[in-house]
């Protein structure tokens, strides 16, 4: 019992997200796979995936594989000036789960590249928990905040294909 499975987690009541809340995978309706893209633009694809309560890091990435996209990470980042206001994102959220790691090594890596981050800064004390990230979309800026990937913190993750042939919606 609770063996994992990649970030699922097989437990005395099924298999849930691994997070705090102990959500079965069973009970989450996940969203379809996208057929267009509503904030689509120079060959990338942009989406706010959000659930009606606080999921975990590994909803959060299950639920951008759902749709058809991977979870925004490195590309993102580097590529920042690509999304302009956020608010054309369709939520009032500005907090989102990242793709981002830290490792046993302690580095915190870009997935799935596992390149390291380098010199991104964080905004919060990094505390020896943390191993996800979330990211803060505001003003035109791109914040970091490290926190522990069990924990149940955010409605919403950043689906992000930056070569997606989604045509826009």
């Amino acid at each position: 019992m609770n063996e994992r499975i990649g970030c699922l987690q097989c437990t005395d009541i099924g298999v849930t997200y691994g997070d705090q809340d102990r959500r079965r995978v069973a009970d989450v309706a996940l969203p379809p796979k996208d057929t267009c893209c509503a904030q689509a633009a120079n060959g990338y694809c942009l989406v706010a995936e959000c659930d009606a309560t606080d999921i975990g890091f590994c909803e959060a990435k299950t639920r951008c594989e759902a749709r058809g996209l991977p979870m925004a990470s490195q590309e993102l980042y580097n590529n920042y000036s690509l999304i302009g206001d956020p608010t054309l994102l369709g939520t009032n959220q500005i907090y989102f789960w990242a793709n981002i790691h830290r490792g046993e090594d302690l580095v915190w890596r870009w997935m799935p590249s596992m390149d390291p981050m380098g010199d991104v800064f964080f905004v919060n004390a990094l505390r020896p928990d943390h191993d996800c990230a979330e990211m803060r979309v505001e003003n035109n800026t791109m914040n970091f905040y490290s926190i522990s990937c069990f924990e149940n913190d955010e409605e919403c993750a950043l689906c992000y294909d930056p070569q997606t042939n989604l045509p826009a919606c």
